[in-house]
């Protein structure tokens, strides 16, 4: 967001700010009138007002919109979601491609120099958008910086290595899985983490965002849970007991299992069935609907697979009697598919991110994307 305020000086004519001085004469320096000492007063107050509003990020034009620059598609998604007519957002990577390798261009990094915030997973996902915060020169942006949101703040981060890692693992992150948007409960609090910066950077519309917040997290509990469910119980209790898994104990011992609705009744069918995976894409998403990842046709993270490891996926596959092989669609599909000819399951591709896909244009519609494609072989 480029704010571009001027103060109103004493001369009208040209538009610049000027402050006069009191007259002289031939013995020197004569003292300011009252009125001139008062004036002078107003407008060393009125700059040191606008000087602590620039601080906090308040004063800008009322058609200027706050610049957000996102690392994935679907974080640029949760942004317009929050930030709504008052931001202007574009994204780094698309919904069909792999955050893990995204090839830099400087029409990134010209990107982030005009950027007011900067959304990123805060993980060791994105290992090519530091050097890019480095080439735009926008400080602002930089990791702990005001204008840097890290989206996973707050989420409990699945798979974390043990030990100490090292690239005989493969593509291992050291903060945990890093996939964290393939939740809609991380979809809340990611929104909540723009929501925050947003509010750094424009604190004058403070109440705007959290408003918008509000109402996005509501969406997402009565999608998640069903809108009976979430107004008798409430989508932070609903949230609590099924991040503890809790939620399907506690609805059969009060017996309201018949509430249950949204995506997850949608998803009930699938709870508890095993489920293959080309990368370790969907362990938030398996966690939120119960599904049982018992394999993955890489070998290990980012590991091309080789044929003895595809022979053991196949085994895999017909000793759990795995109905579906779930791959992001930016994977080469021969391998999934080839798994699939052989064993009768069904390879399901899908975009990992918002945009990947036609008519995948916002949150929901990836999340209903990914339900679909499960439910109709499974």
């Amino acid at each position: 967001m480029c704010c571009s305020c001027s103060s109103t000086g004493a001369s009208a004519r040209t538009g610049t700010t000027s402050i006069e001085r009191a007259p002289h004469c031939c013995w020197g320096y004569r003292a300011p009138t009252t009125e001139f000492a008062k004036e002078q007063d107003m407008i060393s107050k009125t700059l040191a007002l606008m000087a602590a509003a620039f601080a906090l990020g308040a004063v800008c034009p009322a058609h200027a919109k706050v610049n957000v620059v996102c690392s994935l598609s679907t974080c640029a998604s949760l942004a317009e979601e929050v930030g709504g007519g008052k931001v202007s957002v574009s994204y780094i990577c698309k919904g069909n491609e792999d955050a893990h390798f995204v090839k830099p261009k400087p029409s990134y990094s010209v990107a982030i120099k005009n950027a007011d915030l900067l959304v990123s997973t805060g993980l060791d996902l994105e290992l090519w958008l530091p050097s890019l915060i480095d080439r735009s020169g926008n400080r602002n942006l930089r990791s702990g910086q005001k204008g840097y949101v890290k989206a996973a703040e707050g989420i409990t981060m699945l798979e974390k290595p043990e030990g100490r890692p090292d690239r005989s693992q493969g593509d291992i992150h050291i903060f945990g899985n890093p996939h964290i948007q393939t939740s809609p409960l991380n979809a809340k609090i990611i929104a909540g983490n723009i929501c925050i910066g947003l509010k750094k950077v424009d604190s004058g519309n403070a109440a705007y965002y959290e408003a918008r917040l509000k109402s996005f997290q509501n969406r997402i509990d009565e999608a998640l849970f069903g809108a009976t469910l979430t107004k008798l119980l409430g989508g932070d209790v609903l949230t609590r007991l099924l991040a503890q898994h809790k939620l399907h104990s506690f609805l059969e011992s009060k017996k309201l299992t018949g509430k249950l609705g949204g995506w997850l009744k949608e998803a009930k069918p699938l709870r508890g069935k095993p489920l293959v995976g080309y990368h370790m894409n969907w362990v938030y998403f398996a966690d939120v609907f119960g599904l049982n990842m018992v394999g993955y046709i890489e070998p290990k993270p980012g590991i091309p697979p080789t044929p003895a490891h595809v022979n053991e996926v196949i085994q895999t596959v017909k000793k759990y009697n795995v109905k579906a092989i779930l791959t992001a669609n930016y994977f080469e599909k021969s391998k999934p598919e080839m798994v699939a000819s052989k064993t009768g399951a069904k390879a399901v591709i899908v975009p990992m991110g918002v945009g990947g896909a036609p008519g995948v244009n916002d949150y929901f519609d990836l999340v209903n994307c990914w339900l679909k494609g499960l439910r109709a072989v499974m």
